[in-house]
């Protein structure tokens, strides 16, 4: 609704769709959803919310195959005080509530994200996270000789 402030407490209903509304959470037979993996995954992480975060609480939630339903309770959180700049050399921590809009150590992604869930390299990377060398090589990062060679690179 337009002007409604959606930061306030409350209940909401959720629908959330995947990009073109791609069948990727399973199928609709014999009138009754099957999940497949990703349906499972998301149904996980749904869970896994109410636990990863004090100010909600999860209602009735359904996967269907190219969109999910939820009801959330949200509870505010007291305002705390407005964060400071840390001094050079300091340790910084952060928990990172609901709406923050910096980095949070551990955090698991934006929702909107388009990496793949449980990524922990950049999204869009196709090579193993922190690799240097060409996806899909098998020799050592920075050898100049073929992938596959026995002997030391350079040798004839």
């Amino acid at each position: 609704m337009p002007g409604y402030d959606y930061a306030q407490g409350g209940a909401y209903f959720v629908t959330i769709c995947t990009y073109q509304r791609d069948l990727l959470f399973g199928e609709v037979a014999d009138d009754a959803m099957h999940r497949n993996a990703c349906g499972d995954i998301v149904l996980a992480e749904w869970q896994r919310s109410a636990l990863i975060r004090a100010e909600i609480e999860l209602d009735a939630f359904v996967v269907m195959p190219n969109h999910v339903h939820g009801i959330v309770f949200l509870h505010p959180a007291p305002i705390a005080a407005p964060p400071t700049e840390p001094a050079p050399g300091d340790r910084v921590t952060t928990t990172g509530p609901v709406g923050a809009t910096g980095p949070v150590v551990g955090a698991t992604g934006p929702v909107g994200a388009t990496g793949p869930v449980g990524a922990t390299g950049p999204v869009g990377a196709t090579g193993p996270v922190g690799a240097t060398g060409p996806v899909g090589a098998t020799g050592p990062v920075g050898a100049t000789g073929p992938v596959g060679a026995t002997g030391p690179v350079g040798a004839t």
